[in-house]
């Protein structure tokens, strides 16, 4: 990474939700094309995801008064999540042309 800016004497991934985003990638199952899928989709690298999921949580515990439904909050964490991986993969895709 030539281009990275940050403090000096710091390396990229340096930072804990890096390093646990990466130890979570080096254990998904099924071999190094699901992890090469996940690193693109850049799970080793959770702040974009949780960036994301603070104000849609808050949307919806807003909308459910204070007590929102379990699937309910499973349902906007995983599309959080997917929404974010798929934004990240366009991202790349559009940055080769």
């Amino acid at each position: 990474m030539s281009g990275f800016v940050g403090r000096p004497g710091s390396r990229p991934g340096s930072r804990l939700g890096s390093r646990l985003g990466g130890l979570l990638v080096g254990r998904i199952p099924g071999g190094a094309r699901w992890r090469l899928y996940a690193r693109l989709a850049r799970l080793h690298k959770p702040i974009g995801t949780l960036l994301l999921l603070w104000p849609t949580l808050w949307a919806v515990w807003l909308a459910a008064d204070g007590r929102p439904k379990a699937w309910v909050v499973g349902i906007f964490c995983v599309g959080t999540l997917l929404m974010r991986s798929a934004g990240c993969v366009m991202n790349d895709l559009a940055d080769q042309a």
